[in-house]
């Protein structure tokens, strides 16, 4: 319902609701936020003051994924999330990995360098990569050196066993 109506409320709308829901009792603490609410609550997560968006777990993060990407999020918010989910080096399929869409663009080689062992992960992370690269959207360079030394060490390893 909430997430209906936040479409037709203006940016300085949409942040002064996140404001007023933060400074409520009942829901200043974000990371007691359960997920029925942020499925109702989704398109507000973009507009929360980062001092409270970072408060959001990385489960919180997962759940709310496709409403997150579906905003505006900034450069800051992006690469909060890209790291928070990557950062703990749990088990990520390659489904997860297309999930996470443009935000790959946002991560550092040492946050994407435990999943370079995974040929399909890796291939998700490239083409994603390469989709950043052509629409335009920063990616840093050391990122794309390390995928691209790491790619060409990998085809000329399977050249020489083949």
């Amino acid at each position: 319902m909430v997430n209906r109506i936040f479409a037709k409320l203006s940016d300085d709308q949409r942040r002064a609701l996140a404001q007023w829901t933060v400074d409520s009792e009942r829901y200043s603490d974000v990371t007691a936020w359960p997920l029925t609410f942020l499925h109702r609550f989704g398109n507000l997560l973009v507009y929360l003051p980062f001092e409270k968006f970072q408060f959001l777990s990385r489960l919180q993060m997962l759940a709310t994924l496709d409403v997150l990407l579906t905003n505006n999020l900034t450069t800051i918010q992006e690469r909060f999330i890209i790291h928070n989910i990557l950062k703990e080096g749990k088990a990520m399929s390659a489904a997860d990995f297309e999930r996470l869409g443009r935000l790959i663009c946002s991560a550092t080689t040492q946050d994407l360098i435990p999943y370079k062992q995974n040929l399909q992960v890796f291939d998700i992370i490239k083409r994603q990569l390469l989709n950043c690269i052509g629409n335009q959207i920063f990616v840093p360079n050391e990122l794309v050196s390390q995928l691209y030394a790491t790619s060409v060490l990998a085809e000329s390893v399977s050249g020489q066993s083949g």
